[in-house]
């Protein structure tokens, strides 16, 4: 069973990171699918029950039920996941969170009246000339009241669950919802993975220069940038800790292709090639070192009030570590030996040993070795 998880939640996540925005309404569409179908089946037994006290009235074919809710949901789902983009992926995602929660509750409810106004007309149509054989039937005022608030009330109830789905994405990723609602979490685990800690250097300097506001809104526009490479490495954000930001791939992942490794130099190229933003903005440009460390770990869901999945272990506290020495060895990028000794190092890279350290609360010395890319020493 944990094999068949951490398996979907590979495929998640890598389709999440190849497609973003396509994925993002995709999951919209095939939840108001099944959502529809759904209902249908409860209607489908309703009319069954109906039947028994009424057996002249024919059930209608629940296949042409399937396929109009299929279609329904493709409608919807499309309608909303694309309102969902228009507010979080668009210049729109720069207002307050409730506006934009504001304008999505109005254009759900748009989209649900023009909906429930063509699936009715479609299936009034169906029941007139199938259950009742074509004779001429008058829906009272009421029936049409009962059943709009139903299906209102249905439709408002799946959407709070879709937007607590949304917000299981948005705070541990995709892929993740499935394993805590099967408990994976729920007990330790251990996982084989690598973390990079990544921090702005002169931070104290750079915070006194700028003030907290500006200095803030620095740090969310590198975090921003630090995102958006997200994608290409298949990495996950574990942390933000004030202007840190933590990086994790499970082993695998971040062995392929260096993906632990060409991740910092493309978050580095990603902030040079916004240098005149940052220097009309700010006055600087940011610069960030990282320390990167591999090993086991255990992954475990803490809290009660704000809930989130936690890696315990000696390998997050040698990674943190690490990042801190970069000073020491005046080297932006420094690795552990557990970790190059896993890589097959290209020529585009200069890995050259730094030294040894004996960290705090360990009794065998770590291995160091910086780690540059030739294309940007020249910079």
């Amino acid at each position: 069973m944990n094999r068949f998880i951490e398996n979907y939640t590979e495929r998640a996540r890598r389709i999440a990171f190849k497609f973003p925005r396509l994925s993002f309404v995709l999951t919209q569409v095939n939840f108001w699918i099944f959502a529809f179908i759904f209902l249908t089946v409860i209607f489908h037994f309703f009319s069954l029950a109906i039947k028994d006290l009424f057996p002249a009235v024919k059930v209608t074919n629940i296949w042409f039920s399937i396929m109009l809710s299929v279609l329904g949901g493709i409608v919807y789902g499309l309608f909303t996941g694309s309102i969902d983009l228009l507010t979080t992926h668009t210049a729109f995602g720069w207002y307050s969170t409730g506006v934009r929660v504001l304008v999505r509750a109005s254009l759900y409810f748009a989209a649900f009246v023009v909906l429930f106004m063509i699936m009715s007309l479609f299936w009034s149509q169906y029941m007139v000339e199938y259950v009742w054989n074509g004779q001429e039937i008058q829906f009272s005022h009421e029936f049409k009241r009962h059943m709009s608030t139903s299906l209102f009330i249905y439709t408002l109830v799946l959407n709070l669950l879709l937007s607590y789905v949304k917000q299981v994405n948005n705070k541990f990723g995709p892929g993740i919802l499935l394993p805590l609602l099967l408990g994976k979490y729920q007990n330790p685990s251990v996982e084989k993975r690598i973390f990079l800690f990544m921090d702005l250097k002169s931070s104290t300097a750079y915070a006194e220069r700028l003030g907290h506001l500006k200095y803030s809104e620095m740090i969310r526009d590198c975090f921003l940038l630090a995102n958006k490479i997200l994608v290409a490495h298949n990495a996950e954000i574990y942390q933000y800790v004030g202007d840190e930001v933590v990086i994790t791939w499970r082993e695998d992942a971040g062995l392929f292709k260096l993906r632990c490794i060409t991740y910092y130099f493309d978050f580095v190229r990603s902030l040079r090639t916004k240098e005149a933003y940052y220097m009309e903005k700010y006055g600087l440009v940011p610069q960030f070192k990282a320390g990167i460390h591999v090993g086991e770990v255990t992954a475990i869901e803490v809290g009660e009030i704000k809930k989130e999945i936690a890696y315990h272990g000696d390998t997050i506290n040698t990674a943190s570590r690490i990042q801190g020495v970069c000073n020491k060895y005046q080297s932006n990028l420094v690795v552990s030996q557990s970790l190059i000794s896993r890589l097959d190092i290209p020529e585009h890279l200069e890995v050259r040993p730094i030294g040894s350290e004996l960290f705090k609360g360990k009794t065998k010395t770590v291995h160091l070795f910086a780690v540059e890319e030739k294309e940007l020493l020249g910079y």
